[in-house]
């Protein structure tokens, strides 16, 4: 998207700044135009035509030196405005300049928070489809102002890694949403994972999907790991246990799982495992870390059914170090409960996944078929 960003030359300092944010955007294409003294006019009438995004930086100086009449400056600006496209218009005021009313119809902002403002004009311009739900104001209240401020400046303002502790889980994931829904209009798109694995096979994995161009937060909700690799125009926030700048707990309750609903969850986990390549689990890989420990202990049956559909989940989907991880779980548990051939079968597979990778054959029922729920 075509976006013209109008500013005094004298001003070239602060214009920098605008355009650095808006570099951040992948899908934003900016012109850039210097206005001379008693220039304004001309190009307000240059520039005003179509129906593209202009912004101005305005000042009082600026409008101080033009001739004539006001009607007759804002008049290319006006036109816009009386056609219905006041929203493609956005002002940054560089000090009081007072805008005609009907001209405050547009977008403008005034101050040090213009900046921040802009970015998000060009999100909306250049993203019309995108969704964009108000912050609930609960969560924003329950943050302390000081913190939440220094989020915004770190992560909005600036691409950064920013890490936030508090030992309750509850807390970190109200944080999570909280602040998602604060920042959106300002980035492209948000990633909210929920990363509390112990197992790094597992974690790493989503860890992994981090990547790409453009203005994107990724929240890293319970994560406790290497410093993840942070794209260029990208924000990183992590909340974790430990290691950061900490956060008061909200709720401090324990989450007590009963057997009845390990083995409950267990059902609906296998029943919900995708039996066919390319679809994506419905549920976090957290899930296995949490219930096959204790399912193990109470249900050697259905402990054995969740973790070889699980296994075959992994293998098909070459996802390799998950499946490596998960078969050597489920290895040693049947070592210990005595299953010869669940160990035969676990070996088997980890040979060929240590030795190459996912095999790329069908699993026929003639050598995997016990690995198929």
């Amino acid at each position: 998207m075509r976006l013209t960003f109008l500013y005094p030359e004298e001003q070239e300092a602060f214009a920098q700044k605008a355009l650095k944010r808006l570099a951040r955007l992948s899908q934003i294409d900016v012109a850039i135009v210097a206005i001379g003294s008693g220039n304004l006019r001309q190009e307000l009438l240059d520039n005003s035509d179509g129906d593209e995004p202009l912004v101005l930086l305005l000042s009082r100086d600026l409008v101080a030196q033009e001739r004539g009449s006001a009607r007759v400056l804002w008049a290319p600006l006006l036109g816009r405005v009386e056609a219905g496209a006041s929203q493609s218009i956005g002002i940054l005021l560089l000090d009081d300049l007072v805008l005609p009313p009907l001209l405050q119809r547009s977008r403008w902002a005034r101050g040090s928070l213009g900046l921040r403002e802009l970015e998000s004009w060009a999100i909306s311009w250049s993203m019309p489809q995108k969704e964009r739900k108000a912050a609930d104001p609960q969560m924003i209240h329950d943050m302390d102002a000081g913190l939440l401020e220094l989020m915004l400046e770190c992560l909005v303002d600036g691409s950064a890694l920013l890490k936030l502790s508090c030992p309750c889980a509850s807390t970190r994931t109200i944080y999570a949403a909280g602040f998602a829904a604060l920042a959106g209009r300002y980035f492209e798109a948000i990633h909210n994972l929920f990363v509390p694995h112990r197992v790094a096979a597992l974690r790493d994995e989503i860890v992994a999907r981090i990547s790409g161009e453009g203005r994107v937060l990724w929240i890293l909700d319970g994560y406790e790991g290497p410093v993840p690799v942070r794209p260029e125009s990208a924000s990183i926030l992590v909340l974790g246990a430990s290691g950061g700048i900490a956060i008061p707990a909200i709720d401090m309750q324990p989450v007590e799982v009963d057997l009845t609903g390990v083995v409950d969850r267990s059902l609906e986990l296998i029943a919900r495992i995708p039996n066919t390549a390319g679809i994506e689990l419905p549920f976090s890989t957290f899930e296995f870390e949490e219930v096959l420990p204790q399912l193990f202990e109470q249900h050697w049956v259905l402990a054995e059914r969740l973790a070889r559909k699980a296994g075959v989940f992994f293998r098909v989907n070459f996802r390799v170090g998950q499946a490596i991880w998960l078969y050597e779980e489920l290895r040693k548990q049947a070592e210990l409960q005595g299953k010869a051939n669940c160990v035969q079968d676990c070996d088997n597979e980890l040979y060929w996944l240590r030795a190459g990778g996912n095999r790329k054959l069908p699993v026929s029922p003639a050598d995997q078929g016990s690995f198929e729920f």
